[in-house]
């Protein structure tokens, strides 16, 4: 039978140790991560990691770093890494598509860019709603932009959950054990 673990963890040097015991007793490891380039070269030991890490605009450098260091080590241990996050990988594509000059009524109806622009143009406009009128509103119209905000936020999170998810259940057919 199958088994697939779930690790959240703080993004703290200090995990590392504790993060390195779980992965090393998985087939295959899943990052939530868009896939990156260079990704592959660093794991096999081909680009260092500061060299990796320096374009990559990266919230916890100590820990990217340790981590990058671990997942080589897993790598050379055979374990099969793969980066995950289809909805960030999707909303980077439809950046390069509108740099490219392409608008929203450009983008395929009913493929993942679009739902993927719609809701993230939904809760970044339920945001900036809300911001407006944080400084100009009512108390009580505040929290409804708030409460409007969190629905559009949530649902952007639940496309989020249910691509990765999607995707994991592919790749996880691949592994026997």
């Amino acid at each position: 039978m199958q088994q697939v673990f779930v690790g959240l963890s703080l993004h703290r040097p200090e995990m590392i140790p504790l993060i390195s015991e779980a992965m090393r007793r998985s087939e295959a490891i899943f990052l939530e991560e868009p896939p990156t380039p260079g990704f592959d070269q660093m794991i096999r030991g081909e680009v260092p990691v500061d060299d990796y890490l320096l374009p990559i605009d990266v919230e916890y450098p100590a820990f990217s770093r340790d981590m990058c260091s671990l997942l080589r080590e897993l790598h050379a241990e055979g374990k099969k890494i793969h980066e995950v996050e289809p909805f960030v990988e999707s909303l980077l594509s439809i950046h390069e598509f509108f740099a490219e000059g392409h608008k929203p009524d450009d983008l395929a109806e009913n493929s993942i860019h679009f739902y993927v622009y719609r809701a993230e143009r939904a809760a970044t406009g339920a945001l900036l709603a809300y911001y407006q009128t944080v400084g100009t509103g009512t108390f009580e119209e505040a929290l409804e932009a708030i409460i409007r905000f969190a629905r559009a936020d949530a649902a952007r999170f639940r496309l989020r959950d249910s691509l990765r998810a999607q995707a994991l259940v592919s790749l996880v057919q691949e592994y026997p054990s």
